[in-house]
């Protein structure tokens, strides 16, 4: 697997604003990405799944839904990467297929994005 280019932290401006911040995705190789957060109750990613070839960028939009109240849990992003098995699927059925794989770890490989928020 080939490292894609990923920033390693977004920046929002507030937490208590909703608010959209973009990264993009510089592959290096074909390959096919899944982008998640460990906290979906505060945050929108899109695209979730999708694949690159080479030498191709994607940008990925992160929305942050705002909060009047106390802020949001530590959160971050992990860029989940790997080769697509099955050319003839969708990359979200391709996910689903390699999930059950026991060699998951040589397919795979992840990079983590941090979230800050410029008023802390």
């Amino acid at each position: 697997l080939h490292n894609p280019s990923v920033i390693s932290q977004v920046e929002f401006k507030s937490r208590r604003e909703k608010q959209t911040v973009a990264f993009e995705v510089c592959g290096e190789w074909a390959q096919m990405y899944k982008i998640k957060t460990t906290n979906g109750a505060d945050y929108n990613i899109k695209p979730v799944y999708f694949s690159i070839e080479l030498n191709e960028k994607r940008r990925v939009n992160v929305t942050y839904k705002g909060r009047s109240t106390k802020p949001p849990r530590q959160a971050r992003i992990t860029v989940v990467y790997g080769h697509q098995l099955k050319l003839s699927t969708t990359v979200e059925q391709a996910w689903e297929d390699q999930r059950h794989l026991s060699c998951v770890s040589s397919i795979e490989k992840r990079k983590y994005v941090t979230i800050k928020f410029k008023d802390d």
